[in-house]
C-alpha cells in the first residue's frame, strides 16, 4: 500500500528537511575548502568566497586549480 500525504504539513516538513540537508553539504564543502586551501599555502578566504558564490562550479574549479590536474 502506498502512503498518501494529503496534510500540507507533512510536504512543509519534507521541504524543510530538503533545506537543511542542502544547507549541511554546503556549509560542510565550504568547510572542507577553506581548510584545504589554507593547508596548501593558498589564499582561504578567497577560495571559500569562490566556493559559496559558485556552487558546484567552484568546488571543481577549485580542486582543479589546487590539485595540479593540467
Amino acid at each position: 500500500m502506498l502512503l498518501q500525504f494529503t496534510d500540507p504539513g507533512a510536504y512543509f516538513a519534507g521541504y524543510i528537511v530538503f533545506i537543511v540537508v542542502v544547507l549541511a553539504i554546503n556549509i560542510g564543502i565550504s568547510v572542507w575548502v577553506y581548510r584545504d586551501a589554507n593547508k596548501n599555502g593558498m589564499d582561504a578566504t578567497i577560495w571559500l568566497l569562490v566556493v559559496i558564490v559558485g556552487g558546484c562550479v567552484g568546488v571543481i574549479v577549485y580542486l582543479i586549480i589546487s590539485r595540479d590536474v593540467f
